[in-house]
């Protein structure tokens, strides 16, 4: 049985071409840009706060008097022996964890790329692991190498995992408050 009426389509084709103008217009573009933007500044903050940082490196020094002699104690246990201070011989700057940067958002085709690196020189290092030598004495840490192969840490790697899970998610709140804007 069909059912005859009138029928109002005014606000549908509204609705059509509200939707063609934002599809024509360059704010389309920018939202995209803006929401590559937001998940790459994500990414940036997991994979800094997942970046280790190096430990300090420290050795006992003779404790010196005003004319260079070495001062030893007066009384107690350590009687007689040397005073020593430590000293940090080894500082760590955090230039792994600093040197994270954010490139520019390029469109290639209809997707967009933003490359997220880190130009100091170990960071490959540290991120997938490396080889070295059991036995070697490293000043730095003043200490041997026990393993012939150190873990890698994998903080970009593991970050990048993270995000994805969440994208959906943090892409859904800001498309449903632009269409918002611009249909309001």
């Amino acid at each position: 049985m069909a059912v005859r009426g009138n029928c109002d389509f005014d606000d549908l084709k509204n609705f059509e071409k509200q939707l063609r103008k934002i599809a024509d217009s360059n704010e389309l573009n920018k939202f995209f840009e803006d929401c590559a933007k937001e998940l790459a500044q994500r990414l940036k903050e997991k994979v800094v706060q997942r970046t280790p940082v190096g430990k300090a490196a420290y050795v006992n020094e003779a404790v010196t008097d005003e004319n260079g002699n070495k001062v030893r104690y007066k009384r107690g246990r350590n009687k007689g022996k040397v005073k020593t201070k430590r000293v940090n011989v080894h500082t760590t700057s955090g230039n792994l964890r600093k040197g994270w940067s954010i490139g520019d958002i390029i469109k290639v085709g209809e997707s967009y790329q933003v490359l997220i690196s880190n130009p100091v020189g170990y960071a490959s290092y540290v991120e997938y692991g490396h080889r070295q030598t059991p036995g070697r004495f490293v000043p730095a840490i003043g200490k041997r190498l026990k393993k012939n192969w150190a873990e890698g840490r994998f903080m970009l790697t593991i970050s990048e995992q993270e995000l994805k899970e969440t994208t959906p998610k943090i892409l859904e709140k800001k498309i449903k408050e632009y269409l918002q804007r611009c249909f309001l």
